[in-house]
């Protein structure tokens, strides 16, 4: 018998404008209902998240082959089934999962409740992804990122094996895909001229075909070069979280840690391939690569090491 129901999961990534997408989707409750859809933003409690997320409904736990990982809690899909009518959910540590098996337990348990399901996922290329996802690894609150890209003090991570699992986007998708099938993967590029309105929250409302009238500002969340730096150096050096405000209050927040063109360039090298076969699965129509290959924003000269100013 024909359920009816239909699901919408977006799963990040991380520094694509989730929190923007999430705080409008917690704006629009009212209008998503008349539109049919609940918003599932509830902790583990059943109480209600105001930012608009469902972060809690991913564990997370360490891994020799990845370093960190995440898995879906079991409970997640029956939660989601209580919903009424159609429902939209959006988590970003859903990109953390890795596991084959975990997705595919989820897709199981959701075909019981839901006819259709959409996956959603915007992506960042990959260097520019690891340069602000390394970033945001320097505050006190975002030890998965922190533990997953290391506390260098520098504006790229070293490349190592593990960070594949997260920055190959077609190995990483392809679970998805796999599970629920290729054409429930719904994937964007976030970059500027391929988003609907070169705007994150406008992009996400038409891919997913559901009005968002109330809009949130946008939010600036990150990090100067001081504060990335020394962020950086707390972290190493394991300062107590308690401790940070008062370290870091009154650093400047300009400037930004950058690598040079051509480490940025070889960093990306690792996964050019890779998003020839992503496009080739998941946008056909796309370029042939996804992403602009272009590294014109970077300076020549790697911008992340102190100097005597």
């Amino acid at each position: 018998m024909s359920l009816g129901r239909k699901l919408i999961l977006h799963i990040g990534s991380h520094k694509t404008g989730t929190s923007s997408i999430q705080r409008a989707l917690y704006q629009n409750r009212a209008s998503l209902a008349r539109q049919g859809y609940s918003l599932f933003n509830q902790n583990l409690d059943g109480s209600e998240r105001v930012n608009g997320n469902a972060l809690p409904w991913v564990t997370f736990r360490l891994s020799q082959k990845h370093r960190i990982e995440g898995r879906i809690r079991l409970s997640l899909a029956d939660r989601l089934a209580a919903m009424p009518g159609n429902v939209i959910m959006s988590a970003e540590t859903l990109s953390w999962v890795f596991n084959d098996k975990n997705i595919r337990v989820f897709q199981r348990r959701l075909a019981r409740h839901f006819d259709e399901v959409s996956i959603v996922a915007y992506l960042r290329r990959q260097d520019q992804q690891a340069v602000s996802h390394f970033q945001q690894a320097s505050r006190p609150d975002a030890f998965v990122a922190a533990y997953y890209y290391g506390r260098e003090t520098a504006a790229l991570p070293r490349y190592r094996a593990h960070l594949g699992s997260y920055l190959d986007y077609s190995k990483r998708l392809g679970l998805w895909g796999d599970a629920f099938g290729d054409a429930a993967v719904l994937v964007r590029c976030f970059e500027q001229g391929q988003l609907q309105g070169n705007d994150a929250v406008e992009d996400f409302a038409s891919t997913v075909g559901l009005a968002l009238e109330d809009r949130p500002p946008r939010l600036n969340e990150s990090s100067g070069f001081e504060q990335t730096k020394i962020g950086h150096l707390l972290g190493e050096l394991q300062v107590p979280d308690m401790a940070w405000p008062t370290l870091t209050r009154h650093l400047s927040n300009d400037g930004k840690l950058l690598p040079s063109r051509i480490d940025a360039d070889a960093f990306y090298d690792h996964f050019r391939e890779g998003n020839r076969t992503l496009a080739a699965r998941f946008s056909p129509s796309a370029r042939a690569a996804f992403f602009d290959e272009r590294f014109d924003d970077y300076p020549e000269l790697p911008q992340d090491q102190w100097t005597e100013d």
